[in-house]
């Protein structure tokens, strides 16, 4: 194909996707079902006018949604906290004791892990060392027994014929 007619398919191709979008917004997303595909973040309405009954649970969501105060409408942003409601700042001097007992009590927490963590250390060595020279003994007692049992097996049997 040359460049003008890939230029004019594209462009056909183009206008029946846009004009098929069209269509389905035209249709809008509660006469073709599409309201099941919107990502989590679109809020999905409930068919209130539909021959379709309503189950009780969807009543009950609609009679709360209706009861709340100022369902639906903007914030007055007139109303929006100001300085009167702010909460009071505490004084510099609280803020620095403060900041003080908890740079204390956080080199308390770092000195006990770390006493914790040589007691386990010390702990596991020990244990390992144990363990390591019962498991030694064994041994030494296996390999023992094993040779008395092949000094045993290659002892020559005694001669009855004399």
């Amino acid at each position: 194909m040359s460049a003008v007619k890939q230029s004019n398919a594209l462009r056909h191709g183009k206008c029946v996707l846009f004009a098929a979008f069209g269509l389905i917004v035209l249709n809008g997303c509660a006469n073709s079902q599409l309201a099941r595909f919107a990502p989590p973040g679109i809020i999905k309405y409930e068919d209130i006018a539909s021959e379709k009954p309503q189950s009780e649970e969807i009543k009950a969501r609609i009679e709360e949604r209706r009861a709340e105060p100022n369902t639906g409408k903007f914030p007055v942003l007139s109303e929006t906290p100001g300085v009167e409601q702010r909460p009071q700042s505490r004084p510099p001097a609280v803020v620095e004791a403060q900041i003080n007992a908890l740079d204390q009590t956080a080199k308390e927490i770092k000195e006990e892990i770390e006493t914790q963590r040589q007691l386990t250390a010390e702990e596991t060595a020990l244990n390992l060392g144990e363990e390591a020279d019962q498991l030694r003994e064994r041994i030494d007692r296996d390999s023992a027994a094993a040779a008395r049992e092949r000094r045993e097996q290659l002892t020559a049997p005694e001669d009855d014929e004399k």
